[in-house]
């Protein structure tokens, strides 16, 4: 309700709560497969939602994806709007978790820096960024126990699925470039499925 969304009012106006139309494909050429891709979804729990998201535009995104008949949806990542070293990061990982049940094809996710941490190579971005949030930036950066958290809530952070005679790759970023173990382990694995 109201208060929740106020700091973006000027943006949305009634908008906010109105229903567009759902899409149609009628006027395209069947196809073979068909999905769709969301992403930066920032959903947030509600005393949260004021500050940076609007549960509200995924509510909608969703209803228009169950009205297009797409056979999955794939979210490339920034699922929650918080970030892992932030006390209520697991909160808005269940509250997505709940929120997104809302889309009726099969979702796939892809973590993004605000689920499991940015790359470190990503310094000079996050050092004024770190400094304006007040926060250490070595916070900021992917650690194993962030992707444990991200995995308990979502699933695996790298993996495979096929469709309609497809192979979909999904990759964790935030190791690409680290030098780590899990680098080295997602190479083999990326090697290995291309090699398929």
């Amino acid at each position: 309700p109201g208060k929740l969304r106020e700091p973006f009012e000027e943006l949305f106006g009634g908008a906010r709560d109105q229903h567009l139309p759902l899409p149609t494909t009628a006027h395209l050429p069947p196809a073979d497969l068909t999905f769709a891709l969301v992403t930066d979804t920032h959903i947030g729990t509600k005393g949260y939602e004021a500050q940076y998201c609007h549960n509200w535009r995924v509510e909608e995104a969703f209803r228009q994806i169950n009205g297009l008949g797409a056979e999955f949806v794939v979210n490339l990542g920034d699922i929650i709007t918080t970030f892992p070293n932030k006390e209520e990061f697991e909160d808005q990982c269940r509250y997505a978790v709940e929120l997104q049940k809302q889309c009726q094809p099969p979702l796939h996710l892809v973590p993004g820096n605000h689920d499991i941490g940015n790359q470190a190579s990503l310094r000079v971005w996050d050092a004024a960024w770190a400094k304006r949030a007040k926060l250490p930036i070595d916070s900021m950066y992917f650690k194993d126990s962030y992707r444990e958290m991200y995995r308990k809530h979502f699933g695996e952070d790298y993996y495979r699925f096929e469709k309609g005679g497809c192979v979909f790759l999904v990759m964790n970023n935030a190791v690409c470039n680290s030098g780590t173990e899990l680098e080295k382990a997602q190479t083999r694995w990326l090697a290995a499925e291309l090699g398929k």
